[in-house]
């Protein structure tokens, strides 16, 4: 999608941008422009977040491996020391064996770094892993109640999907789950306990809002953040 921001997406079918596609009707980014203005909801160029994760390896320049450090108890330089400042981040194979020390995963070229989203908007994340070693997973925690968020993934290594694939958190209601299967079961002369007790067990909810994505995946998913606060993402 040529698209990459709302702005650059045209507002009508044909319409001329700075980045022309060979069918704008069909653009990814012109069809959330125009899913957003029919329903209402905010969405302009500050809500889309690229999200860059590369798996790097560091190496401290003043700490070289020898048998007195081997690579399963690395033995790390003090806090503020000066070999803790002289690190080196190179690529696979030059930090692989033996002198990696650590595997930080950094996102857009930062180790942790603050994004800020805006409640009620949609936020679209376009995800990108870029690793030759490591998955990277992409995960959302409301930090007040340690709860996870869903998500809506809308591509996948730039193919658009047909329909949104919804990542759920697995919220389901356990009572009335509980109250339909004992009630089938009944009426099937199955009174016993413990079939009633396996069945409600397997309705478990599961949480499947994570993504686990392989090196040179890319995925992009959109939400709202129904409540202002803070998120981890991780």
């Amino acid at each position: 999608d040529n698209y990459v921001l709302p702005s650059q997406a045209p507002s009508a079918p044909g319409a001329t941008t700075k980045e022309p596609a060979t069918n704008p009707a069909t653009s990814l980014m012109y069809n959330l422009v125009q899913m957003t203005d029919e329903y209402g909801i905010p969405f302009d160029d500050s809500d889309v977040f690229p999200f860059i994760i590369y798996n790097s390896m560091w190496k401290f320049r003043g700490q070289e491996y020898d048998v007195s450090n081997p690579t399963d108890k690395q033995e790390f330089p003090a806090v503020n020391s000066p070999d803790s400042a002289e690190v080196e981040v190179n690529g696979f194979l030059q930090n692989e064996i033996p002198t990696t020390q650590v595997n930080p995963f950094l996102v857009n070229q930062e180790y942790q770094p603050t994004l800020t989203a805006t409640a009620g908007h949609l936020s679209m994340f376009r995800i990108l892993c870029i690793s030759t070693q490591y998955l990277c997973g992409f995960q959302i925690t409301e930090d007040s109640t340690g709860k996870n968020v869903g998500y809506y993934v809308i591509s996948s290594d730039g193919i658009t999907f047909s329909q949104p694939a919804y990542f759920s958190t697995g919220s389901i209601s356990l009572k009335r789950k509980t109250i339909e299967t004992a009630a089938a079961m009944f009426a099937h002369g199955k009174d016993k306990l413990q079939e009633l007790v396996e069945a409600v067990e397997g309705l478990e909810p599961q949480d499947n809002a994570y993504l686990s994505l392989g090196g040179g995946m890319r995925q992009d998913v959109i939400l709202q953040f129904e409540v202002a606060g803070n998120y981890t993402i991780s």
